[in-house]
C-alpha cells in the first residue's frame, strides 16, 4: 500500500530525502573545505591523516542517512557501514593522541617506559594519583590493544551483521537468543566500552603532559563524543519510542518513515552541526601545524 502524499506530490519519505541529501552537501561542502586546509599544509602528514580521517566522519554519517532514506529496503545494510566507520574514526583519535606525545614509532614504547604509571586512587573523584613502579609501557600497550581489538571485532560483527540481514537471521527487532541481533549488540557494545575507556583514561593520564596539552586535545575529544553520543542516545530513544508503541504510523508517515526515513534525516542534519564544530576542535589553526 503506497502512502498518501504530504505536499503536492510529494510523500513523506521523499520530504526527508531531500531535507538528508541537503544536509549531506552542506556536511560535505563544509568538512573538505577543512580537509583541503590540511591538505594545502600537509606539514605534519601522520598528524594530519588521522584528522582527515575524524573530519570525514559527518560525511560518512550524512551520506549514508540520505541513502537509507531513499531506499528503506537498503537502510539494514547501510547503518551498519555508519558504525563501521564510527569505529575507525575512533581508532584515528587514539592514533592523533599517540602521534602527539610519541610521533617517531622507533622510540614509541621507549617513551612510555619512561613515562610514570599514574594510578588514580578513585574513578570518580579527584583524590589524586599513586605511582606504579615500571613505567607506562604495559599500560600503554593495554591501551591499544583494547583499541584495535575492538577495530576488529566491529568489522567482524558487522559481516556477520550483514550476512545475517541478508539470510533473514538477523531480526533487528527481537531480543531472542535464536537470533544474530543480541549476539552481534551485546559483543559490540562490550567492545565499544572497553575501547572507550581505554582512550578516556588515556586523554586523562595525558593531558597534562606538556607536548599533549599543547595540541588543544579537549576539544578533539569532546567533538567526537558528540557526535558518538548523540548517534547512540538518538537511536535508542527511537528505538524505545517504537517498541512501546508511543509513536505510531499513519497514512501520511509510515513505520518505516519512523524506524529509518525519521532518525535518518535528524542523523543527516545533526552532522552540519558537527563539520562545522570540527572547524574548532581539529582545525588547520588549532592543530599547530
Amino acid at each position: 500500500m503506497k502512502p498518501d502524499k504530504v505536499v503536492g506530490p510529494f510523500t513523506t519519505q521523499n520530504l526527508l530525502f531531500f531535507i538528508a541529501i541537503v544536509a549531506a552537501g552542506i556536511t560535505t561542502v563544509t568538512s573538505f573545505f577543512l580537509i583541503m586546509k590540511h591538505l594545502h599544509r600537509y606539514t605534519a602528514s601522520n598528524q594530519q591523516r588521522q584528522i582527515i580521517r575524524i573530519i570525514f566522519t559527518p560525511v560518512v554519517f550524512a551520506v549514508l542517512s540520505a541513502l537509507s532514506i531513499l531506499n528503506y529496503k537498503v537502510a539494514i545494510y547501510l547503518q551498519p557501514l555508519i558504525d563501521l566507520y564510527e569505529t575507525f574514526a575512533l581508532a584515528a583519535l587514539f592514533l592523533l593522541y599517540t602521534e602527539y606525545v610519541a610521533p617517531d614509532k622507533d622510540t614509541r614504547l621507549s617513551y612510555f617506559d619512561a613515562l610514570e604509571h599514574l594510578k588514580p586512587r578513585s574513578m570518580f573523584r579527584n583524590k589524586g594519583y599513586d605511582v606504579i613502579p615500571g613505567g607506562s609501557q604495559n599500560w600503554y600497550l593495554s591501551k591499544y590493544l583494547a583499541v584495535f581489538l575492538y577495530v576488529n571485532i566491529d568489522i567482524v560483527m558487522t559481516i556477520v551483521q550483514e550476512v545475517t540481514q541478508a539470510l533473514n537471521d538477523y531480526c533487528e527487532t527481537s531480543y531472542s537468543l535464536k537470533y544474530a541481533h543480541i549476539w552481534v549488540l551485546l559483543i559490540t557494545n562490550v567492545a565499544l566500552g572497553w575501547a572507550i575507556n581505554a582512550i578516556v583514561r588515556y586523554y586523562m593520564r595525558m593531558r597534562n603532559e606538556p607536548e599533549f596539552a599543547q595540541h588543544k586535545p579537549t576539544l578533539k575529544i569532546i567533538s567526537f563524543k558528540l557526535i558518538v553520543g548523540v548517534n547512540f542516545l538518538q537511536s535508542i530513544i527511537f528505538d524505545i519510542l517504537i517498541a512501546t508503541k508511543a509513536v505510531k504510523g499513519s497514512s501520511q508517515v509510515t513505520g518505516y518513515d519512523l524506524k529509518y526515513g525519521i532518525p535518518a534525516a535528524l542523523v543527516a542534519v545533526e552532522q552540519i552541526f558537527f563539520a562545522v564544530f570540527f572547524h574548532y576542535s581539529v582545525g588547520h589553526e588549532k592543530s599547530g601545524f
